[in-house]
């Protein structure tokens, strides 16, 4: 059976697991939550089912694979990731990931030093062809969801 994503019926912070799951050529359910018009925006239909999920913090996106059921978008695109062993395939390149995929900030911080922050990674870049080395990893999807997290319509 294939593994369930689901989440509102929009791109949203999912889009990242989509594109992982896309480029690991997994196949997925989407399990997509219709939101009612503006300007209530009824969300019955997920919280009509959010309790019956045996999620055991429910929330969206979730991810549900036979009996691992995950949300939050940061440990379903890790899951996926090790699962398809894109988390660096040395010791190097894994703590790499690991160093830039916790680097700290949130929105705001990231708002006020967008230009450092982005030359940083880029300087980074021009000495290996991706985040950790010479093999996708995990860290393109993490950074997918950077535009999402900033402007999510």
């Amino acid at each position: 059976m294939a593994p369930i994503l689901g989440y509102w019926n929009v791109r949203g912070i999912a889009e990242p697991i989509r594109y992982l799951m896309a480029y690991t050529g997994t196949k997925c359910e989407y399990c997509d939550y219709v939101t009612g018009d503006a300007p209530d925006y009824d969300k019955s239909g997920w919280f009509s089912v959010k309790e019956t999920l045996g999620l055991p913090f429910p929330n969206l996106p979730y991810y549900i694979d036979g009996d691992v059921k995950l949300t939050q978008t940061t440990a379903i695109i890790r899951h996926i990731a090790r699962k398809h062993n894109l988390c660096g395939t040395s010791e190097e390149e894994m703590m790499r990931a690991d160093v830039i995929a916790a680097e700290e900030g949130g929105r705001e911080a990231y708002l006020n030093s967008c230009k450092a922050f982005l030359q940083r990674h880029s300087d980074f870049l021009s000495t290996y062809p991706y985040f950790t080395g010479d093999h996708v990893s995990i860290l393109w999807y993490i950074f997918l969801i950077i535009p999402y997290s900033l402007n999510p319509c």
